[in-house]
């Protein structure tokens, strides 16, 4: 079991194109296989508003992966923020 200390809290915002549900699908799965806890704050075709919870190079890992993304989706940024610091691109 991971410990708190070793927990990271972080948003992530993904833009771009996503026609149906599969992206978000895909963000699921991706966050399974590393070990994440992710919450959809909002999405929308254009966007997609997470929160994810795990150790910190396993989320880095989850934002690189994100902007290669789905087959059907065309993501266009990727940003990940801190508890009360702005947004910033990944990679």
């Amino acid at each position: 079991m991971v410990s708190l200390r070793a927990m990271e809290f972080r948003r992530v915002q993904i833009l771009g194109q996503f026609p149906d549900q599969a992206m978000l699908s895909w963000a699921h799965h991706r966050a399974q296989l590393l070990g994440l806890d992710l919450r959809v704050q909002e999405e929308s075709q254009s966007r997609l508003d997470l929160m994810l919870s795990g150790q910190p190079a396993l989320v880095d890992a989850f934002e690189v992966a994100c902007l290669l993304g789905e087959g059907r989706s065309i993501v266009d940024e990727v940003r990940g923020a801190y508890s009360g610091q702005g947004w910033s691109r990944a990679a």
